[in-house]
């Protein structure tokens, strides 16, 4: 079965989508039936490189990108940029469809849903009647989507969402047909190495918490690190990574440098494989709602516990979560004092010696029986 990833973002990237992808391919590849071919964005890396291990053919590529979820802050000029990378993207849109009729696909596997233009483009082409577009629905998507967007996301046959909060938000603003839409976590492997940084912090201090991800207002990690600090837990570190930029993240960098118990470590290439969550005991998400993302689910497969954010019950929706209660902590969302008691209690249950215990190695053979299933659909 051939099957072309389109990718809003390198194969070599840092981040989540990228370091998935890679996952993605990696297991998957492990059996002779699928065959990949990647086309990736042109000109678009954040942070360093990572290194693919695997040999796959991989094109980069004008594509177009559309600012369709949550969070996204456009501003003037980015939407200037955008409009004219799409509109460049679609005049040579015919070559990039030629090189994939040459490459006969069974199934158009798009990374993200801000691609979701690809997919129109690509219905209009009658070559494609018999291809397969699917998507991975990474984001929550904007609650006032253009009626084009709309459209564009409806061309697509498949939606894979990696939660029940993507899934919520794509069905409520998009009305897609919900038998066409599966819940499908992450990939991740975590391989079992001790991080270059392991005895510098494992020494030092007894509970080890970290937040990762973008250094964002979003992300609530100014109000971790204040949370964190609040509740002194003096024989306790916070690491903080990430990529930063603007004034918020200079706030948080000047914090760091005044703390002896909070530590700005910038980014780390391929995260999970650095084997940094095999070095931490806590990751905390301080969104303003309850989300869990790949980082929290790489921390509770390698055995770390979660402090989520979480109004009632609310995360009785997401299924992979209830297989892992046992490792997860839940604070109100914008409730300090909240957090703080999570932070609390979490350090007392490392200290008590809780087991760690990885759900790796069956989380990943359960991915590849699912997407064999979603492939072959």
């Amino acid at each position: 079965m051939k099957i072309i990833i389109i990718s809003h973002v390198p194969l070599t990237g840092t981040y989540g989508a990228a370091t998935s992808l890679r996952n993605h391919i990696n297991l998957l590849l492990k059996h002779p039936e699928f065959e990949f071919n990647v086309i990736e964005q042109l000109g678009y890396h954040h942070g360093p490189k990572v290194h693919v291990s695997y040999k796959i053919s991989r094109v980069s590529w004008l594509l177009p990108i559309t600012g369709n979820y949550d969070g996204y802050f456009g501003g003037y000029l980015r939407e200037i940029y955008y409009y004219v990378r799409r509109k460049i993207a679609f005049l040579i849109f015919n070559n990039l469809c030629k090189r994939l009729i040459a490459l006969r696909p069974d199934v158009i596997h798009l990374n993200s849903l801000v691609l979701a233009d690809v997919a129109c483009w690509l219905r209009s082409d009658k070559r494609f009647d018999q291809v397969r577009i699917i998507a991975s629905v990474r984001e929550v998507l904007s609650s006032d989507l253009l009626h084009s967007e709309v459209e564009s996301i409806r061309f697509i046959d498949n939606y894979i969402c990696i939660d029940n909060a993507t899934k919520d938000s794509l069905l409520q603003h998009t009305q897609v047909n919900p038998s066409d839409v599966v819940i499908q976590q992450n990939p991740f492997i975590v391989p079992d190495v001790s991080w270059s940084r392991d005895h510098e912090f494992k020494n030092r201090f007894k509970c080890i918490f970290a937040i990762a991800g973008a250094i964002t207002e979003d992300k609530g990690v100014l109000d971790v690190l204040r949370a964190f600090l609040s509740v002194n837990l003096k024989d306790s570190a916070l690491l903080i990574v990430g990529g930063a930029k603007g004034n918020y993240s200079k706030e948080v960098k000047k914090i760091c440098r005044t703390s002896s118990n909070v530590f700005y470590l910038g980014e780390i290439p391929d995260l999970c494989a650095s084997g940094f969550f095999n070095t931490i005991d806590v990751v905390i998400r301080g969104d303003r709602s309850f989300r869990t993302g790949r980082t929290v689910y790489e921390a509770i497969y390698s055995g770390s516990i979660a402090i989520l954010p979480c109004i009632s019950d609310e995360y009785l929706n997401d299924d992979e979560i209830s297989l892992v209660l046992n490792n997860i902590l839940f604070y109100l969302p914008n409730d300090l004092k909240s957090l703080e008691r999570a932070m609390d209690s979490s350090r007392s249950l490392v200290l008590s010696g809780k087991e760690r215990v990885s759900y790796v190695d069956a989380r990943c053979d359960y991915y590849i029986e699912a997407y064999r299933d979603l492939y072959s659909a």
